[in-house]
């Protein structure tokens, strides 16, 4: 299946959007199972997609240095197209637990209706449309301890980027086995995110750093990085047949949720 990717790669002065996603069969099935059961993570995720990317347009087949080079926003892409292609018009249903009332429910999702914003889409205004695509951003209180001969400079200005799916598996699928919270990951998403924060944040760029700013300057950061961007946007509202209360959930797994399970 030919698919279009929400942003695309850059290669040689031009952007390549148009991907062949393999169809899913039984074997891509059971390596994802095997991976998941195994609690392979990152394999679980990069198998998957160089299993399911079979070309790309004015590259040919990819490398696994391509894939990993690809922004997060699109290898989900690619994910939501296999859930779309292994449900085959079926409405798979996701189980969810009602934060007010407690309640256990079902419901049924149409992935053939979910958004998917796209660079250079009518009506779709994002910040992350330009070359770098990066979004920038102002913080209330200069920070420091970023150039690399320690200097006590200052600066308040920066820029957020797209994160590639190297960095996303490398944070949250270490190679190295260890526990990590949520905040940690959080954090060390947006030390990947931000591609400029004075001239030497890309060396010295660390979670040391963040941890001496003001909350409200981290949220700042926060808002621009997870705010209107490219890419599958699934309807998060749910609504609880009990008490009629809505809740929003923390967002889809589209290889956990609808790929691995027997959702359908």
């Amino acid at each position: 299946m030919i698919a279009t990717l929400p942003v695309g790669l850059s290669r040689n002065g031009q952007i390549l959007t148009q991907v062949d996603v393999a169809v899913p069969t039984g074997a891509m099935l059971r390596q994802t199972r095997d991976n998941f059961l195994s609690n392979k993570r990152r394999q679980l995720y990069l198998d998957l997609a160089k299993a399911a990317i079979t070309k790309i347009d004015g590259l040919g087949t990819p490398t696994e240095s391509d894939i990993l080079s690809m922004y997060m926003v699109d290898v989900e892409f690619v994910y939501y197209t296999l859930a779309l292609l292994d449900c085959a018009g079926k409405k798979p249903e996701l189980s969810h637990t009602c934060p007010h009332c407690g309640n256990v429910f079902k419901r049924e999702y149409d992935l053939e209706k979910v958004r998917v914003a796209r660079l250079g889409d009518e009506g779709f205004d994002t910040p992350f449309d330009n070359p770098e695509r990066a979004a920038p951003f102002v913080l209330s209180k200069p920070v420091t301890g970023i150039d690399a001969d320690d200097l006590d400079r200052g600066y308040t200005r920066g820029k957020v980027g797209l994160m590639s799916f190297g960095d996303w598996l490398d944070i949250t699928c270490p190679k190295k086995t260890e526990i990590r919270g949520i905040g940690t990951v959080q954090s060390e998403s947006l030390v990947r995110g931000i591609i400029e924060l004075g001239p030497d944040w890309r060396n010295t760029g660390r979670v040391a750093v963040l941890d001496k700013m003001p909350t409200c300057d981290i949220k700042t950061i926060e808002k621009v990085y997870n705010g209107e961007r490219p890419g599958v946007k699934p309807d998060t509202e749910v609504e609880c047949p009990r008490c009629e209360r809505t809740f929003d959930v923390f967002g889809f797994d589209w290889v956990t949720d609808f790929f691995v399970s027997s959702a359908v």
